[in-house]
C-alpha cells in the first residue's frame, strides 16, 4: 500500500494508492458513525488487496501459532509483493481462523488443531 504525501492530502483526509493507482480515502474516521467506518475499512482493504497476485497460501507451523499463542493454525497467503494475510478468529487476534470459500465444492479452509 503507498500512502500519498501531502499533495494527496486533500481537507484533511489520507488518500492511498491501490497497485492499480486508484486513490481511496483511507482518513480514519471517529467511529460513531457505522458507514464512516464501513467506508473507511472497506477502502482500507480495497488498498490492501485489490490487484495483488497470490504468490503461495499453506498452513501455519505449529512453531508460528506457538507465537501467536494460538491453538488453531490458520491459512496464511503470501503475496508476490512480500506481503501477507493471516485469517484470524476476531479483531483482537485470539486465535487463527476458518475462510469461508465461496466455491461449490469446498465451503470453507478450516483451521488445523
Amino acid at each position: 500500500m503507498e500512502i500519498a504525501h501531502d499533495d494527496s492530502k486533500v481537507g484533511g483526509h489520507v488518500l492511498a494508492k491501490d497497485t492499480k493507482g486508484i486513490l481511496h480515502d483511507i482518513t480514519r474516521p471517529s467511529f460513531e458513525d457505522d458507514e464512516d467506518t464501513e467506508r473507511y475499512w472497506t477502502n482500507l482493504a480495497k488498498v490492501f488487496l485489490q490487484g495483488k497476485t497470490i504468490k503461495t497460501a499453506r498452513y501455519m507451523t505449529k512453531e508460528e501459532a506457538e507465537e501467536f499463542g494460538w491453538y488453531h493454525r490458520p491459512i496464511i497467503v503470501h503475496f508476490t509483493d512480500g506481503t501477507n494475510f493471516i485469517v484470524q478468529s476476531d479483531d483482537e487476534g485470539n486465535n487463527g481462523g476458518v475462510l469461508n470459500v465461496s466455491d461449490e465444492d469446498i465451503s470453507i479452509l478450516p483451521v488445523m488443531r
